[in-house]
């Protein structure tokens, strides 16, 4: 527990170890621990030191590879974007990047569903990877949440502001020489 904490703390961007870390620690079976997952995760964003991109790598190899399913980490993750508005834009770009790591992972809809809501929430327009394309057929629910997910427009709303006013406010601190060093 109070290494989970600890991940979302200090001040340099965090390494492919935290991410793991992190990664591992959204698929606790108590709630309690995938909780304190979703805190760190989004006290990374919060302050900058998050990388989208990055935190799928890891959910996608750990994915892929059969270690766990998607259900607790969608939850971790729908968690962590409840936090802030830039915590809930940087979740949403982290299931974005994992997308493609989805094909062929069972229950993955849920995450899907998740990035609807979420890309929604936000207005962003989330393109459907191509190795997702030839799941959009049909009428399961994975098929559904891809069409939805295809169907969004770039429309950003008030939240997406939000989120990209503190990212500005980030990127402020750091230009007058406070916050996270970036590495």
């Amino acid at each position: 527990e109070v290494i989970v904490r600890a991940l979302g703390e200090g001040w340099r961007t965090p390494g492919s170890p935290t991410y793991s870390a992190l990664a591992w620690a959204s698929t606790a079976a108590q709630a309690h621990y995938r909780a304190i997952a979703a805190e760190a995760i989004a006290r990374l964003a919060d302050t900058g030191r998050y990388d989208p991109a990055a935190m799928a790598g890891e959910f996608g190899y750990l994915l892929r590879n059969g270690w766990f399913g998607p259900g607790r980490v969608t939850q971790t993750l729908a968690d962590c974007a409840s936090v802030s508005a830039l915590a809930g834009y940087r979740v949403a770009q982290t299931i974005a990047a994992l997308l493609p790591s989805l094909v062929g992972i069972r229950g993955a809809n849920r995450m899907v569903e998740a990035l609807v809501a979420l890309a929604g929430d936000y207005g962003m327009r989330v393109s459907v990877p191509e190795e997702l394309r030839p799941k959009m057929k049909g009428s399961s629910a994975m098929a559904k949440a891809l069409r939805a997910l295809d169907a969004l427009p770039d429309a950003p709303t008030d939240l997406a502001r939000e989120a990209g006013a503190a990212l500005s406010a980030i990127v402020s601190r750091r230009a007058d020489g406070g916050g996270p060093t970036s590495g």
